[in-house]
């Protein structure tokens, strides 16, 4: 089970994700911090296309930048921009 404050690392350790909630202290949403380098930088560069049936994914830019692809919309993302996936709409997303 995923708890909060659990890391979990990639292969690479220029990348990880931090719980910081799951839907049982929020309701319907896992709250995560992924660090990642940028694109062409070493290690993964994002998540691919992928979908959660039941929740909604919310992402908050910190630093850098990153593309964020929601169903058929591309949005290049700034710090400070937030953007958000319905449940069960395909998205991903890359340092750029």
């Amino acid at each position: 089970m995923i708890r909060s404050g659990r890391v979990l690392v990639a292969p690479h350790p220029t990348e990880r994700i931090e719980i910081l909630s799951t839907p049982a202290e929020t309701p319907d949403r896992y709250r995560l911090r992924l660090t990642a380098p940028p694109r062409g930088g070493p290690g993964i560069t994002g998540l691919g296309p992928h979908r959660h049936s039941g929740l909604v994914e919310e992402f908050c830019l910190v630093s850098g930048a990153m593309t964020v692809r929601i169903g058929r919309e591309i949005k290049n993302v700034v710090p400070g921009d937030e953007v958000a996936a319905p449940a069960g709409t395909i998205h991903g997303f890359r340092g750029t």
